[in-house]
Order: structure tokens, then C-alpha cells, then sequence
């Protein structure tokens, strides 16, 4: 007779070829699916797909190449996403999702190439660095005012990038006329993007009176405060500072940011 639930020996620890059941409603059937498909455990990070993938087209010249996935892609996948495939040719292979329709995914494969043939193992990240991800972005550095080691000094810019795809980081403030609520500043990026993948901007502290040269001039000590990058281009955002409960800023406070910026050059 079989045991019931609360009688089996409970597992610790999954492993990639474990089993589950499972009811495929399209066809009315009790299933086994891996763990490996279903969740992509024990590859940290990483999101099994689920779903078959299969090659549409590539471009030697850009590096993209553009993949051919159910409907409806949009609900599931988004711009900036990490992609992990494997093929004969080639092995293991990452990219970046840079656009997704109905039902394709356009790939950054970067030194990557995407081969006309099988496509196994498709698997997805939402993560910054999930586990073998090979792509990672040379760090970019403006030649503005950047947070280091608790100063902000001076940084040379570096140029170098991996596989086309770099990290922009830089430091900025907004001074404040004083009687508004909401404050703005556009801010261009040292070097342009063809495709902007991600954009992260955080609020630091504020200065009255003088520009920040280091960050223990700034008050970190302040109340709710609202902050956001509008409006993102290749080239440049506008972060935007507003007070959430009516109040104003007073005037020449120097309120101080930071932004990351991650893209394909």
C-alpha cells in the first residue's frame, strides 16, 4: 500500500536529477519533471525557463541574436534579465536580454556567438551576478565626483569594457532654490550607450551652504525624502528629489546622489 505524505523519509537537499509529479493539465496526465527544469536549483541564481527556445537569427556585426519563445514573453521576461543557454557549438553561452516581444527574446551574446541549431537548457536571471555568469561590465568611472572608500575624490575614467558591455558610476548633486518641493537635474553619462540596460540611482545626504567634497560633509540624518531617475536615455536621466509630505527644501542645500548605469557600448 502506498505511504502517505507524512510517512516519507523527508530530503534535505535537492539535487538536479530528483523528480517530482506533477499534473500536465493540456494533456490531462500525471508527469515527472526534474528539479533542474523546473526550478534551475542547484545553479544559484539562475531561473529554469521552463520552455522550449529556439533560434530565429544572429548578427556577427551587433552580437545580437534573437531567440523564439512562447507566448506571451512580456509577462515573463524584461530588458536587462541575464540569458543562459547551451548548444553543440559552443557549450554554455550568456547574454543579456536587450528587447522581448510576444514571443522572441533579442540576446547581447557579446563574445558569444548564437548558432542555427538546438537550443537546451534555457535559463534566465534577474540577479547582478548569478553563479558563472561570464559578462560581467568593466567598471566605467566618470571624471566626477565618485564615492570611494568613504571620500568622494577625483577618478580617472577607465575605458576598458568585457564583451561591449560596461558599468557607469558617478557621484552628483542638486543645490536647491529654496520654496519648492521637487527638485530636478538632468545628468549626462560620460560615455553614450547604444542599449542602457539598467539604471540605479540612490540619494546619499545633504549639504547646506557649500559643495560636499567628502562624504562625511553630508547629513544622512533626514526625513522621508523621495528620489528617482526619469526620463532614461543612451546618454543621460534626470533624477528627480521631491519631498513626500508637502513640505520645501530650503534654500542652497546641496542635495548629493549616486548612480550606476549598466549598458552596451
Amino acid at each position: 500500500m502506498a505511504k502517505r505524505n507524512s510517512q516519507l523519509t523527508e530530503l534535505l537537499i535537492v539535487a538536479q536529477d530528483d523528480y517530482l509529479t506533477i499534473v500536465d493539465t493540456s494533456a490531462g496526465q500525471s508527469k515527472r519533471i526534474s528539479v533542474k527544469n523546473l526550478t534551475g536549483a542547484p545553479d544559484f541564481g539562475w531561473q529554469a525557463t521552463g520552455e522550449s527556445h529556439s533560434f530565429s537569427s544572429y548578427s556577427s556585426t551587433t552580437k545580437i541574436g534573437v531567440v523564439t519563445v512562447p507566448t506571451n514573453a512580456t509577462t515573463k521576461y524584461s530588458v536587462g534579465m541575464k540569458y543562459r543557454i547551451s548548444q553543440t557549438t559552443g557549450g554554455t553561452k550568456y547574454g543579456y536580454i536587450i528587447a522581448v516581444t510576444a514571443t522572441t527574446l533579442s540576446i547581447f551574446f557579446g563574445s558569444f556567438t548564437l548558432n542555427n541549431e538546438a537550443i537546451s537548457t534555457p535559463v534566465y536571471s534577474t540577479l547582478e551576478a548569478p553563479y558563472g555568469f561570464t559578462m560581467m561590465p568593466a567598471s566605467y568611472t566618470s571624471d566626477g565626483y565618485l564615492r570611494f572608500n568613504g571620500v568622494l575624490g577625483k577618478e580617472a575614467a577607465v575605458t576598458s569594457n568585457n564583451n561591449n558591455v560596461i558599468k557607469q558610476t558617478g557621484f552628483d548633486f542638486i543645490t536647491t532654490p529654496g520654496g519648492s518641493g521637487a527638485i530636478t537635474k538632468v545628468v549626462t553619462f560620460p560615455k553614450t550607450f547604444t542599449k542602457l540596460l539598467s539604471l540605479q540611482i540612490t540619494l546619499n545626504g545633504v549639504r547646506t551652504g557649500a559643495d560636499p567634497a567628502q562624504l562625511s560633509d553630508l547629513n544622512n540624518q533626514f526625513g522621508p525624502m523621495l528620489i528617482a531617475a526619469l526620463l532614461p536615455s543612451t546618454s543621460q536621466f534626470t533624477a528627480a528629489i521631491s519631498t513626500p509630505l508637502g513640505g520645501a527644501f530650503g534654500a542652497g542645500e546641496r542635495w548629493a546622489f549616486t548612480y550606476e548605469a549598466t549598458g552596451i557600448v
